[in-house]
């Protein structure tokens, strides 16, 4: 293994390195077929200059998805009590297959509805902590991969999109998130 490896970087060929992650045993006994993400919305609030979470979905692949979650390609996602990490049912949207709501994976039968994710008050606390430490984000949707030791950030959208997460609330009814547009300078209609 080691001398195809030698071989390889010495080829000079096109490839990519990436670790594996390994979800936490909760997600993958949902949905094993993907790496099933968290999307988080948070902004740094104008007065205590803190990340401030405005919400928090589950999002799950599925046969018609893998191997992503994503919603576009045919994922689910369920929004996440964000003090509890109680999940209601879950949501598709692009998918034929899969509109509408699920209280169960569609296609494994494992509930979703009323699930929780194990450790959620520490897991989101560490999560908010390091989003924290990056002075320079103001406002962000993270995916994040939950683990058996910890979290992993896959990526972080600097312009999520927000149709999907705001059937549970509407954004600007939050007036922290408010005063954050306001003080970029988007206006408010009248």
């Amino acid at each position: 293994m080691e001398c195809a490896f030698k071989n390889l970087l010495a080829s000079r060929c096109s490839f990519i390195i990436s670790n594996c992650v390994i979800q936490s045993e909760y997600s993958g006994r949902i949905f094993d077929g993907s790496v099933n993400t968290i999307r988080l919305l948070i902004y740094r609030d104008v007065d205590t200059r803190r990340m401030t979470l405005i919400s928090a979905h589950h999002r799950f692949g599925t046969l018609e998805s893998q191997p992503v979650d994503n919603t576009m390609r045919g994922g689910i996602i369920a929004s996440i009590n964000m003090k509890t990490g109680k999940m209601g049912k879950a949501f598709g949207d692009c998918c034929s297959k899969y509109s509408g709501w699920h209280s169960v994976h569609p296609e494994t039968g494992s509930v979703i509805e009323g699930s929780v994710i194990p450790k959620w008050e520490e897991r989101l606390k560490m999560i908010m902590e390091y989003f924290d430490s990056l002075s320079w984000l103001e406002y962000a949707g993270p995916d994040i991969v939950l683990t058996d030791t910890g979290f992993l950030v896959l990526e972080i959208n600097s312009l999520p999109g927000i149709h999907i997460v705001q059937r549970d609330k509407p954004f600007m009814a939050d007036n922290g998130l408010r005063r954050f547009f306001l003080s970029k300078g988007l206006h408010e209609r009248k």
